[in-house]
């Protein structure tokens, strides 16, 4: 975990440019008392998706601060989700079609 502290600090806890960074803490063994008095930055962590951003924010009752939507968790599958896929024989061309099972 690399974090810098903003030269006019401005920021309790700044968090940016970790490219392989995908949890803050293990929840479950993460104390329910975590206080960060102040405001945060949270910038440029490719792989940190929002929803665990958002679990940090409400541990540690975060109101106040620079986190980007945009700018965290572009590089993660951060929403998964299953679906059924068939294949449909008959093809001619070398391709696999597929169909969308409901």
């Amino acid at each position: 975990l690399r974090s810098r502290f903003s030269s006019d600090f401005r920021y309790s806890f700044y968090l940016a440019e970790n490219s392989n960074l995908k949890k803050l803490w293990d929840w479950n063994f993460r104390s329910k008392e975590l206080f960060i008095n102040g405001s945060v930055y949270i910038h440029f962590n490719n792989k940190l998706c929002d929803s665990e951003i958002a679990k940090f924010r409400q541990v540690a009752n975060i109101k106040d601060g620079q986190i980007s939507n945009h700018t965290n968790g572009m590089n993660a599958p951060c929403t998964i989700f299953h679906t059924h896929l068939s294949a449909v024989p008959g093809s001619t061309n070398g391709s696999i079609p597929f169909k969308l099972d409901a």
